[in-house]
């Protein structure tokens, strides 16, 4: 079996989001600093006149997203009705020509999942984002990724802190 077959939908994805419509996903094939895939005209076309040309996995994770509309949807609402800044953020970045993101944190979602131990996703995130906030440090270009990182190492050692 070769890795690419063990990733998640996400991750085989990229630089595709089925998070975003098909034709507006032409920005996301911008290479960026320290991307290493082949962009010379040798390279097999992927996205062509708003189209994705081999979209196997963009179409599987799509269905996922789907699958689990039943349980973002509401926890979406939720998020909403507690969080009365987070529906002014999203209307702001709505009146953006490109859109925008506003980051939530993954914890919150975690308890309304079925079967699934916060405080084991917990005990393997946080050495993640420690380690990924540690590479991140001193690069300026990665500050954004770095800011990340560091707040979800905080946000999983908080999970870790009040485990029972």
């Amino acid at each position: 079996m070769l890795i690419h077959e063990t990733k998640p939908h996400r991750c085989r994805t990229m630089p595709f989001s089925a998070y975003r419509d098909e034709a507006d996903q032409d920005d996301l094939l911008i290479p960026r600093p320290g991307w290493t895939c082949d962009t010379s005209d040798e390279s097999p076309v992927v996205y062509r006149d708003k189209d994705i040309i081999v979209r196997d996995d963009f179409d599987a994770e799509r269905d996922c997203l789907v699958h689990d509309a039943a349980i973002l949807k509401p926890y979406g609402e939720w998020l909403l009705q507690s969080a009365p800044s987070l529906d002014m953020e999203l209307r702001k970045i709505a009146l953006k020509p490109r859109g925008g993101r506003v980051l939530v944190a993954f914890s919150t979602l975690i308890p309304k999942l079925p079967n699934v131990d916060i405080y084991e996703i917990a005990e393997k995130q946080f050495p993640v984002m420690t380690a990924f906030a540690a590479r991140t440090a001193d690069d300026p270009a990665l500050s954004e990724y770095h800011q990340r990182y560091v707040e979800g190492a905080a946000e999983w050692k908080t999970v870790l802190s009040v485990r029972p």
